[in-house]
C-alpha cells in the first residue's frame, strides 16, 4: 500500500529543516517498521512551503496498525525530539495505486 503524505510547513526555514534534517533520520527509522519511504519532493511551484512524500507499508498489513505501532515507538520519539511538531502546519493523507510505473521508459527519454 502506498500514501501520498503532504506536509504543510509554517516558513521557508522551517521547511529546510524539515527535510534537510528530519525526513533523513525518518526514513531510516521507518524501515525497522517495514515502511520504505519512497522518495521526498519539495513543492517548487508555489510558496506553499509544501513537502510531499510517498511511502510505502509492508503488503498484507494494515498501514493504520503500522503507523501506530511506530508512533508508540521510542524511534518515533526520537525522530520527533529535534524538530518542533508545531512548525507543521497541516497534513493529508491520501492512499494512492500506480497506474504507470515503467521506470526503464522514463529513463530512455533522457538518453536520446
Amino acid at each position: 500500500m502506498l500514501e501520498l503524505r503532504i506536509y504543510t510547513l509554517v516558513s521557508t526555514p522551517a521547511m529546510s529543516t524539515y527535510t534537510n534534517e528530519f525526513w533523513p533520520r525518518h526514513a531510516e527509522s521507518l524501515l525497522a517498521f517495514g515502511i520504505v519511504v519512497r522518495g521526498v519532493w519539495a513543492d517548487v511551484g508555489t510558496d506553499a512551503r509544501r513537502v510531499l512524500a510517498i511511502v510505502e507499508y509492508p503488503p498484507d498489513e494494515d498501514p493504520g496498525e503500522v503507523a501506530d505501532r511506530y508512533r508508540r515507538s521510542p524511534a518515533f520519539a526520537s525522530d520527533h525530539a529535534h524538530f518542533d511538531a508545531s512548525l507543521i502546519a497541516s497534513t493529508e493523507t491520501r492512499r494512492v495505486d500506480s497506474v504507470l510505473d515503467r521506470p526503464a521508459q522514463r529513463a530512455g527519454r533522457y538518453s536520446r
